[in-house]
Protein backbone atom coordinates (compact mmCIF):
# COMPACT_ATOMS: atom_id res chain seq x y z
CA UNK A 1 0.00 0.00 0.00
CA UNK A 2 1.63 3.31 -0.82
CA UNK A 3 1.77 5.48 2.47
CA UNK A 4 -0.20 8.44 3.07
CA UNK A 5 2.30 11.08 4.06
CA UNK A 6 2.02 14.77 4.86
CA UNK A 7 4.10 17.73 2.34
CA UNK A 8 7.16 16.66 0.64
CA UNK A 9 9.40 19.06 -0.43
CA UNK A 10 8.26 18.98 -3.93
CA UNK A 11 4.40 19.91 -2.55
CA UNK A 12 4.20 23.83 -4.09
CA UNK A 13 3.37 26.23 -1.16
CA UNK A 14 -0.33 26.49 -1.54
CA UNK A 15 -1.73 23.27 -2.03
CA UNK A 16 -3.78 21.37 0.21
CA UNK A 17 -5.04 17.87 0.62
CA UNK A 18 -8.00 17.01 -1.61
CA UNK A 19 -9.91 14.04 -2.14
CA UNK A 20 -11.73 13.61 -5.19
CA UNK A 21 -14.94 11.41 -5.04
CA UNK A 22 -15.01 8.50 -7.70
CA UNK A 23 -17.94 10.24 -9.27
CA UNK A 24 -15.51 13.47 -9.65
CA UNK A 25 -12.63 10.51 -10.68
CA UNK A 26 -15.10 9.18 -13.29
CA UNK A 27 -16.65 12.49 -14.44
CA UNK A 28 -13.05 14.57 -14.94
CA UNK A 29 -9.66 12.85 -14.34
CA UNK A 30 -10.81 8.84 -16.31
CA UNK A 31 -12.69 11.16 -18.71
CA UNK A 32 -9.44 13.38 -19.45
CA UNK A 33 -7.28 10.37 -19.99
CA UNK A 34 -9.73 8.44 -22.36
CA UNK A 35 -10.19 12.04 -24.34
CA UNK A 36 -6.48 11.72 -24.98
CA UNK A 37 -6.03 7.90 -25.57
CA UNK A 38 -8.97 7.97 -28.31
CA UNK A 39 -7.49 7.32 -31.03
CA UNK A 40 -8.64 9.94 -33.41
CA UNK A 41 -7.29 12.75 -31.38
CA UNK A 42 -3.98 10.36 -30.94
CA UNK A 43 -3.96 9.98 -35.19
CA UNK A 44 -4.41 13.74 -35.59
CA UNK A 45 -1.84 15.35 -33.11
CA UNK A 46 -5.18 16.08 -30.97
CA UNK A 47 -4.08 14.65 -27.97
CA UNK A 48 -1.44 15.34 -25.30
CA UNK A 49 -0.11 12.07 -25.96
CA UNK A 50 2.01 11.17 -29.14
CA UNK A 51 1.69 8.37 -31.69
CA UNK A 52 5.30 6.97 -31.32
CA UNK A 53 5.07 7.28 -27.62
CA UNK A 54 2.67 4.43 -27.43
CA UNK A 55 4.75 1.13 -26.83
CA UNK A 56 7.73 3.25 -26.41
CA UNK A 57 8.44 2.33 -22.85
CA UNK A 58 8.64 5.99 -21.75
CA UNK A 59 6.79 6.89 -19.01
CA UNK A 60 4.02 9.78 -19.01
CA UNK A 61 2.51 9.24 -15.41
CA UNK A 62 3.73 7.52 -12.03
CA UNK A 63 5.70 4.18 -12.94
CA UNK A 64 2.58 2.43 -10.81
CA UNK A 65 -0.36 3.96 -12.41
CA UNK A 66 -2.28 1.20 -14.62
CA UNK A 67 -5.41 1.93 -16.57
CA UNK A 68 -7.59 -1.34 -18.17
CA UNK A 69 -10.64 -2.35 -19.24
CA UNK A 70 -12.48 -5.58 -19.30
CA UNK A 71 -16.04 -5.44 -20.95
CA UNK A 72 -16.19 -9.15 -20.39
CA UNK A 73 -17.15 -8.76 -16.43
CA UNK A 74 -20.46 -10.07 -16.04
CA UNK A 75 -23.59 -7.86 -14.67
CA UNK A 76 -21.86 -4.74 -15.44
CA UNK A 77 -23.63 -1.80 -17.29
CA UNK A 78 -20.06 -1.81 -19.27
CA UNK A 79 -20.22 -5.29 -20.37
CA UNK A 80 -20.58 -6.52 -23.97
CA UNK A 81 -19.59 -9.52 -25.64
CA UNK A 82 -18.89 -7.72 -29.42
CA UNK A 83 -18.26 -4.36 -30.32
CA UNK A 84 -20.94 -2.25 -32.68
CA UNK A 85 -18.05 -3.16 -35.42
CA UNK A 86 -18.29 -6.67 -34.75
CA UNK A 87 -14.32 -6.50 -32.43
CA UNK A 88 -14.96 -9.21 -29.99
CA UNK A 89 -14.84 -7.91 -26.74
CA UNK A 90 -11.43 -8.72 -24.18
CA UNK A 91 -9.61 -7.11 -21.60
CA UNK A 92 -7.13 -4.47 -22.37
CA UNK A 93 -4.23 -2.24 -20.86
CA UNK A 94 -3.94 1.41 -22.20
CA UNK A 95 -1.50 2.63 -19.62
CA UNK A 96 0.72 -0.10 -17.71
CA UNK A 97 3.50 1.05 -15.40
CA UNK A 98 2.68 4.66 -16.31
CA UNK A 99 3.71 3.44 -19.70
CA UNK A 100 1.32 4.19 -22.96
CA UNK A 101 0.20 0.58 -24.38
CA UNK A 102 -2.17 1.65 -26.98
CA UNK A 103 -4.78 4.14 -27.74
CA UNK A 104 -8.49 3.12 -27.74
CA UNK A 105 -9.20 2.07 -31.50
CA UNK A 106 -11.51 1.57 -33.27
CA UNK A 107 -11.27 0.10 -36.80
CA UNK A 108 -10.89 3.27 -38.66
CA UNK A 109 -8.31 4.51 -36.52
CA UNK A 110 -6.26 1.49 -35.62
CA UNK A 111 -5.97 1.13 -39.55
CA UNK A 112 -4.44 4.63 -39.82
CA UNK A 113 -1.97 3.69 -36.39
CA UNK A 114 -1.28 0.19 -37.87
CA UNK A 115 -2.15 -1.26 -34.57
CA UNK A 116 -4.89 -3.74 -33.36
CA UNK A 117 -8.72 -2.65 -32.38
CA UNK A 118 -9.27 -2.01 -28.78
CA UNK A 119 -12.23 -2.92 -26.98
CA UNK A 120 -14.03 0.81 -26.45
CA UNK A 121 -15.15 1.45 -22.73
CA UNK A 122 -18.86 1.95 -22.62
CA UNK A 123 -19.15 2.76 -18.86
CA UNK A 124 -17.06 2.87 -16.18
CA UNK A 125 -17.73 0.09 -14.15
CA UNK A 126 -15.33 -2.06 -16.85
CA UNK A 127 -12.37 0.56 -16.27
CA UNK A 128 -9.70 -0.35 -13.75
CA UNK A 129 -7.57 2.65 -12.72
CA UNK A 130 -5.26 2.14 -10.13
CA UNK A 131 -1.86 2.25 -9.26
CA UNK A 132 0.84 0.37 -6.53
CA UNK A 133 -1.76 0.17 -3.26
CA UNK A 134 -5.22 1.74 -2.47
CA UNK A 135 -5.76 3.25 1.15
CA UNK A 136 -9.53 2.71 3.30
CA UNK A 137 -11.29 6.13 3.13
CA UNK A 138 -10.85 6.24 7.01
CA UNK A 139 -6.41 6.50 6.59
CA UNK A 140 -6.79 8.83 3.93
CA UNK A 141 -9.23 11.28 5.91
CA UNK A 142 -7.29 10.65 9.06
CA UNK A 143 -6.12 14.65 9.19
CA UNK A 144 -7.23 17.63 7.55
CA UNK A 145 -8.61 17.69 3.68
CA UNK A 146 -11.21 18.63 1.25
CA UNK A 147 -13.45 15.93 0.29
CA UNK A 148 -14.91 16.98 -3.19
CA UNK A 149 -17.89 15.56 -4.23
CA UNK A 150 -19.07 17.04 -7.41
CA UNK A 151 -17.53 19.46 -9.44
CA UNK A 152 -18.84 21.70 -12.36
CA UNK A 153 -16.86 23.23 -15.50
CA UNK A 154 -15.57 19.94 -17.02
CA UNK A 155 -16.43 20.54 -20.28
CA UNK A 156 -14.15 23.58 -20.48
CA UNK A 157 -11.19 22.31 -19.14
CA UNK A 158 -8.00 21.68 -21.49
CA UNK A 159 -7.75 17.99 -21.63
CA UNK A 160 -4.36 18.41 -23.59
CA UNK A 161 -2.69 20.58 -21.93
CA UNK A 162 -4.68 19.09 -18.25
CA UNK A 163 -4.27 22.55 -16.49
CA UNK A 164 -8.25 22.81 -14.77
CA UNK A 165 -10.22 24.92 -12.53
CA UNK A 166 -13.17 23.42 -11.16
CA UNK A 167 -16.05 24.64 -9.23
CA UNK A 168 -16.10 22.54 -6.41
CA UNK A 169 -19.81 23.31 -4.91
CA UNK A 170 -20.66 20.90 -3.38
CA UNK A 171 -17.24 19.63 -1.13
CA UNK A 172 -17.16 18.72 3.08
CA UNK A 173 -14.16 20.01 5.25
CA UNK A 174 -12.71 17.12 7.54
CA UNK A 175 -11.08 17.48 9.97
CA UNK A 176 -9.32 14.63 12.46
CA UNK A 177 -11.58 12.16 10.09
CA UNK A 178 -14.68 14.11 11.12
CA UNK A 179 -16.82 16.27 8.43
CA UNK A 180 -16.94 19.86 10.01
CA UNK A 181 -19.30 21.43 7.48
CA UNK A 182 -19.89 22.36 3.79
CA UNK A 183 -17.60 24.40 2.02
CA UNK A 184 -17.68 26.19 -1.58
CA UNK A 185 -14.38 25.92 -3.34
CA UNK A 186 -12.39 26.03 -6.80
CA UNK A 187 -9.68 23.65 -7.06
CA UNK A 188 -7.17 24.25 -9.58
CA UNK A 189 -3.71 22.70 -10.90
CA UNK A 190 -2.33 20.33 -13.55
CA UNK A 191 -4.13 16.81 -13.97
CA UNK A 192 -0.75 15.36 -15.17
CA UNK A 193 1.54 16.67 -12.71
CA UNK A 194 -0.75 15.26 -10.24
CA UNK A 195 -0.72 11.51 -11.77
CA UNK A 196 2.79 12.04 -11.65
CA UNK A 197 3.51 13.03 -8.22
CA UNK A 198 4.11 10.29 -5.36
CA UNK A 199 1.84 11.46 -3.07
CA UNK A 200 -1.06 11.11 -4.92
CA UNK A 201 -3.22 8.16 -3.52
CA UNK A 202 -5.80 5.98 -4.71
CA UNK A 203 -8.74 5.64 -1.40
CA UNK A 204 -11.44 2.76 -1.69
CA UNK A 205 -15.04 3.82 -0.91
CA UNK A 206 -17.16 1.23 -0.30
CA UNK A 207 -19.57 0.55 -3.23
CA UNK A 208 -17.51 2.46 -5.75
CA UNK A 209 -15.75 0.33 -8.85
CA UNK A 210 -13.71 3.63 -8.88
CA UNK A 211 -11.15 5.01 -5.84
CA UNK A 212 -10.92 8.19 -5.11
CA UNK A 213 -8.11 10.10 -5.28
CA UNK A 214 -6.23 11.69 -2.66
CA UNK A 215 -3.84 14.49 -4.35
CA UNK A 216 -2.33 17.99 -3.63
CA UNK A 217 -4.05 21.32 -5.58
CA UNK A 218 -4.71 24.83 -5.22
CA UNK A 219 -7.91 25.51 -2.98
CA UNK A 220 -9.74 28.86 -3.53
Amino acid sequence: MRRLTGPSAATPAGHVPVLLHPNVVEEYVLSTLFDNLDGASVAHGESAFRADQFGSGTPVLRDDMELAVDPLRPLHAGAYRVSGEGVPARPATYVEGGRLVTPVLDLKYARRLKLPPTPVPYAMDVVRFGGSGTAELSEALHGSALLVLHVLGVHTQDAVSGDFSLSAPQSLRVEAGEARGRVRATISGNLFDLLRRQDTAFVSFEGETTPGLLVRCHVA
